[in-house]
């Protein structure tokens, strides 16, 4: 809410059949605007609509909305650094204080300090592993005996995401292999190219995946895997992360702000090559986008229906692909009509996988006619009844 006239004796004198028009009046003289949180909390009252409706009919206010959301920063750990420095400082430390008894527990400390291996190491380790208290840290820190600075910390909502399959070396088939070589002329030519990967169940579709990812990356180029859900989002991260360390990360709606901010920061800044997530993981900032996987790109998910701005992934995944000079994989076992029309036509190109990995087999499937079993198992009940009586 904000105020719309300049706050006169007169304009409130004209308010004085109304109490609560008067409060909200007054309110923006001091402030200029106001939530309507701020406004119920001072003025206790949970009925402003009428009011600020009327004072906005007569010109005095203007109603506005805002976003409520707050803003993300960076995480900090306070850390030591050991190094050789640091340590001749210590130890000329404790030959000036050797004698000093009051500060026994302190020099038992330095003296530890100067004897772990060099590296980083956080004041709350140091607290914890030491037994000494924060205000001895700072006592140290004031007589620049120990220095503390900080150090950022990535909150990674996917670090906990293992892949507990045992690591095999994969072999590509014949359709596998053509099927990367496709993609990988356009990955290479840093033009748009749509696929559409059409496989049968156990084909291997995701090893293609990883194969073209991993020539992406050796060209310089990062890479966008999006999945249907959220549920998935964690085993995916580790199937790539075993092949890919920590060049992976996640990103997706219940990540916490800070998580999704560091994703999203440091996928821009390079450090992370590969995201993987459901929908809203497409407008990744990710710089030499030379991939995209849409993986089961025939799943509802894919469109966003409950709130604006409404988006298809697998459709945005194109027009990012063309903005960006990159390849576009659609991989499904029952591509939606669209995209299956797409590619009969010409407009995306149909690679496919009709048979299984590793020399797999298909399991046998056999027709079977219902109305016949539904009438063979009647005559049969009948003949029993028959015979019974």
């Amino acid at each position: 809410v904000r105020s719309a006239a300049d706050i006169t004796p007169e304009l409130l004198a004209s308010l004085g059949k109304s109490p609560l028009q008067q409060s909200i009046i007054s309110r923006l003289g001091r402030s200029g605007k106001a939530s309507m949180a701020t406004l119920r909390k001072a003025l206790d009252t949970v009925s402003l609509y009428p009011a600020l409706h009327e004072l906005r009919r007569k010109g005095y206010v203007t109603l506005d909305e805002e976003p409520a959301y707050k803003r993300a920063a960076a995480k900090v750990e306070p850390v030591v650094i050991i190094d050789g420095d640091a340590v001749k400082r210590w130890r000329a430390w404790l030959d000036l204080h050797s004698e000093n008894r009051r500060i026994g527990k302190q020099a038992a400390f330095v003296r530890a300090l100067a004897e772990r291996e060099p590296g980083t190491v956080t004041t709350a380790e140091l607290l914890r592993d030491h037994g000494l208290s924060p205000s001895a840290l700072r006592s140290l820190s004031g007589k620049e005996v120990v220095k503390i600075t900080s150090r950022e910390v990535v909150r990674d909502g996917s670090a906990a995401a293992e892949h507990r399959e045992e690591v095999r070396e994969f072999t590509l088939n014949t359709h596998q292999s053509a099927a990367l070589h496709a993609i990988l002329e356009s990955v290479e030519a840093e033009k748009l190219a749509t696929y559409l990967l059409c496989v049968i169940t156990g084909s291997g579709k995701t090893q293609v995946y990883i194969e073209a990812i991993g020539r992406a990356l050796e060209m310089g180029k990062s890479a966008l895997v999006l999945v249907p859900e959220i549920a998935l989002t964690p085993q995916t991260v580790g199937r790539f992360r075993r092949r890919f360390g920590d060049r992976v990360i996640m990103f997706h709606s219940r990540m916490s702000r800070g998580e999704r901010f560091d994703a999203w920061r440091l996928a821009r800044d390079g450090r992370y090559t590969i995201v993987i997530g459901p929908r809203s993981a497409v407008f990744a900032p990710l710089p030499r986008l030379g991939l995209i996987v849409v993986d089961e790109e025939h799943e509802a998910s894919y469109k966003q229906f409950d709130q604006s701005p409404r988006y298809h992934a697998r459709d945005a995944a194109v027009v990012r692909g063309r903005m960006a000079g990159a390849a576009v994989v659609l991989g499904s076992a029952t591509p939606s009509m669209e995209t299956f029309s797409n590619a009969l036509s010409g407009k995306y190109r149909l690679l496919e996988l009709p048979e299984r990995a590793d020399g797999a087999r298909l399991p046998a499937v056999a027709i079977v006619d219902m109305v016949a079993e539904r009438k063979k198992k009647f005559d049969e009940d009948s003949d029993k009844i028959r015979k019974r009586y």
